[in-house]
């Protein structure tokens, strides 16, 4: 299983979530997660993807946002914050299930609870790992929890060389300059 790393950016005024993955066609996805309300919104996104906060969303908008995300051709991210929005998750059909490990009250981050979130997921969904994920040793834990996929923000952000962080994250520290991977090390 391939691990896909995305990176939170900056674009024009709004904050979206561009992914370096494969997309549909063999092109490189996008996701956009800025605040949609309506299937309109949704088809006008101009993305492969959408992000959908469970807790943002009552069950019923839930439930049409699914709809109308994969009646537009995307699967989209569900993302939870807390135990509860997992469990909300969980009772839909959504295949990508996302767990936040920044808290939306207090923006704190708590990588273990995160992590221990993760590991509920069931494996016919997939699963990924956002906020917090600074090092290869991140990657590797999420990885070993269950994860499929990644989402890496404030780290790449705040970082001088974003091609440099990205080797390390998924080649670790002393693996980036020899051009190894994950799947070579036997991690993913």
């Amino acid at each position: 299983m391939a691990l896909k790393v995305a990176v939170a950016s900056r674009i024009a005024s709004f904050a979206a979530k561009v992914s370096f993955s494969s997309g549909r066609n063999g092109s490189t996805a996008g996701m956009c997660s800025w605040k949609l309300v309506s299937r309109a919104r949704i088809a006008t996104a101009g993305a492969d993807s959408v992000l959908l906060i469970a807790a943002c969303l009552d069950d019923g908008l839930l439930d049409r946002m699914l709809t109308a995300a994969r009646a537009l051709g995307m699967e989209p991210l569900l993302e939870t914050h807390s135990n509860r929005d997992l469990e909300r998750a969980l009772a839909t059909d959504a295949e990508i299930i996302g767990v936040n490990a920044r808290d939306l009250e207090t923006l704190e981050v708590d990588f273990p609870a995160a992590l221990e979130r993760l590991r509920s997921i069931p494996s016919d969904r997939v699963a990924a790992l956002e906020s917090g994920i600074a090092s290869h040793a991140d990657v590797a834990a999420a990885v070993a929890a269950g994860a499929s996929a990644i989402l890496v923000g404030e780290a790449l952000m705040r970082s001088a060389d974003a091609a440099a962080a990205i080797a390390g994250l998924i080649r670790g520290p002393g693996l980036a300059a020899r051009g190894q991977s994950l799947d070579e090390e036997g991690i993913a």
